[in-house]
């Protein structure tokens, strides 16, 4: 198997997870029309980006699938929480 091919099989592998993940989070709860959303977008991040990034940790994906980035960001740019680009986080940063 060469490298391109170990690259491929991470990155399905981390996708495969992170569905998984984002399942289990989805079950834990009973969440508004919203929350329901965000979940969705929390579950597509980590399958994309995450897996695009060859990033296949168990733990660091149900971490990922468990936090409401949300949460951490400004009011204005929540809608964007999950979006793959950089937000302001404020003092010129």
């Amino acid at each position: 198997m060469d490298r391109r091919d170990r690259r491929v099989l991470r990155g399905l592998t981390a996708a495969a997870a992170a569905l998984a993940v984002g399942a289990s989070v989805s079950a834990c709860r009973a969440p508004a029309a919203a929350q329901t959303d965000r979940e969705r977008a929390r579950r597509q991040m980590i399958a994309d980006q995450m897996a695009a990034r060859g990033i296949a940790d168990p733990a660091v994906l149900e971490a990922i699938g468990r936090v409401p980035r949300e949460l951490f960001v400004p009011p204005q740019w929540r809608h964007l929480a999950y979006a793959d680009q950089p937000l302001p986080i404020g003092h010129g940063q």
